[in-house]
């Protein structure tokens, strides 16, 4: 078999990642096993040239069983490929070339990402004969017909995520957007929790969660928990407490939220464990493969198997960000912090930030 070579680039950079990791997934078919996927990122202090040794060097040695995939990923040196240039890393763009133009792998999926790779040059043109090229580029708001792009882009994630949005709403969430393209995804991941997975997204909704209130900023918050983003996370309580009349009712609220979410990713780790899974792409196959008293008796142990699948795989992907025993303790922490709000005399809003910092953190204890 030949090789699957795919270029992604541009300039929107969000897309382009979230492209190059589906693509990778699809063709690694969720595979994490080494000898099947080699992911060549940059380290610290590696340079681009050095990058690409590895590259080339992966490229040239044929997979120990089937087929395997490289992914070279967030390449950061395109603007440098020069036809006649001596740099280093000139040097081994050619070397590259003359890999993928003159001696095509067998059973290798090569995938290439980053930004700015230039048209008009060797590799794209190499890529673009020996393979596919997938371009990026964020809507540039100097273009009258932005706006129009924009929809498109919001409306095809939102289509990934089975989640439909009206129009009036569409138009609002693309004004507030703007053609900042990294805010899509979070968005519309709120904006599917804030409606609880019902069809289609309307105005008010999206006016919640853009303008902010109670329920879209807990969702926030609860998001960042899940994410283990702690500026995002104090973000939210900052305005959450700031606004709120009642800080011992809010704390509480977020708590149970909090149990709840965590809950959830113990409900998630025993349901891959279960089916012996190390991919959330998986999940979703697995359970349609059950017969139906399977499925209810899955469903009666583990709620959030009833849920969406979209939902559920944020779920199971969330809950890989924390191991087993942070898990645990995550849980403990909440319960303790439960405790002190009805026995202690202590800021509400400390005890809330403390637990927030220990949870996230990954020294927590």
């Amino acid at each position: 078999m030949t090789s699957a070579l795919h270029l992604i680039s541009g300039n929107d950079e969000a897309r382009i990642k979230l492209k190059a990791k589906e693509l990778v997934e699809i063709l690694s078919e969720g595979s994490t096993d080494p000898f099947a996927l080699e992911v060549i990122s940059r380290q610290e202090s590696e340079s681009p040239d050095e990058m690409l040794k590895r590259t080339i060097l992966s490229y040239m040695s044929p997979p120990f069983f089937g087929k395997k995939t490289i992914w070279l990923d967030d390449f950061p040196a395109f603007k440098q490929e020069n036809g006649t240039s001596k740099s280093t890393t000139a040097v081994e763009i050619r070397n590259l070339v003359e890999q993928i133009s003159q001696f095509p792998a067998d059973n290798i999926n090569f995938v290439i990402s980053g930004n700015d790779c230039d048209k008009r040059k060797a590799l794209y043109k190499a890529c673009s004969k020996n393979g596919e090229v997938h371009l990026f580029n964020k809507p540039e708001k100097k273009n009258r017909n932005w706006q129009v792009e924009m929809s498109q882009i919001v409306r095809e994630q939102a289509n990934e995520m089975h989640l439909s949005i009206q129009p009036q709403a569409l138009d609002y969430l693309v004004t507030c957007l703007g053609n900042d393209t990294q805010r899509v995804q979070p968005t519309l991941e709120t904006l599917w929790c804030y409606a609880n997975g019902q069809n289609p997204i309307n105005l008010q909704q999206v006016q919640n969660v853009i303008s902010g209130n109670e329920a879209a900023d807990a969702w926030i918050y609860s998001n960042a928990l899940s994410k283990r983003s702690l500026e995002t996370a104090l973000n939210s309580l900052n305005i959450l407490m700031s606004r709120e009349k009642d800080p011992e009712s809010l704390v509480s609220r977020l708590l149970m939220q909090a149990s709840s979410l965590f809950h959830n990713f113990v409900q998630a780790k025993l349901v891959m464990q279960t089916f012996k899974l190390k991919n959330s792409s998986e999940l979703e196959a697995a359970l349609k493969s059950l017969d139906s008293d399977s499925l209810k008796d899955y469903k009666s142990k583990y709620p959030i198997v009833s849920f969406h699948p979209y939902r559920l795989k944020l779920i199971v992907e969330d809950s890989r960000r924390y191991s087993n025993k942070e898990t645990l303790d995550a849980m403990d922490l909440i319960n303790t912090s439960m405790q002190k709000l009805f026995k202690s005399g202590s800021s509400k809003r400390l005890i809330l930030e403390s637990l927030t910092h220990r949870i996230i953190s990954k020294t927590s204890t």
